[in-house]
């Protein structure tokens, strides 16, 4: 699990700006997939040195809720 961010610009003026997601790789058939499981949004302000350990709880937490 890791953020991505991703440059997209608009359609209707050719601006450019950056979204972030929560995205899962796995591996099927020997190929890696990977799909989002959270889009951040444009105004994702935590540090890039954080995203890991962000990530990481995420995980963390999602794997909690489906020990029960």
């Amino acid at each position: 699990m890791f953020i991505r961010c991703t440059t997209t610009r608009t359609k209707k003026t050719g601006e450019t700006y950056k979204t972030f997601r929560l995205v899962e790789s796995e591996r099927i058939d020997g190929k890696v997939k990977q799909h989002t499981l959270l889009n951040l949004g444009r105004y994702f302000d935590v540090p890039k040195p954080q995203w890991k350990s962000l990530s990481n709880r995420i995980d963390q937490l999602l794997t909690a809720q489906t020990d029960w």
